[in-house]
């Protein structure tokens, strides 16, 4: 479910909708117009969405997930740096490493 900002529409507020606070709603759901804690009006704010933060794609994982990680060395040139090994990785790797490609 998305994460929404709500902030006070009134200069009366509590503590709680003084400053920015997050709710999480399904979509589906219309937007809050009264402060949970005080009952004050408040208003949806645009926020920038998060992606989730999960290691599924992080260096260790790389071999589980079939996948080969590629990095420039300060030569200029690619090599495998992680993940699996396969014949695939190091053709593409071969091929940046003619072209030159940085």
């Amino acid at each position: 479910m998305p994460t929404y900002e709500y902030e006070s529409n009134s200069k009366k507020t509590c503590k709680h909708c003084r400053a920015r606070f997050e709710v999480i709603q399904p979509i589906s759901e219309k937007p809050l117009t009264k402060c949970p804690e005080c009952g004050g009006a408040i208003k949806r704010v645009p926020s920038l969405p998060r992606a989730p933060q999960t290691p599924f794609l992080s260096g260790g994982n790389l071999s589980k997930k079939g996948l080969t990680k590629l990095t420039k060395n300060c030569d200029g040139k690619y090599e495998i740096s992680g993940g699996q090994k396969s014949k695939k990785a190091e053709s593409l790797a071969s091929q940046l490493r003619k072209r030159g490609i940085d």
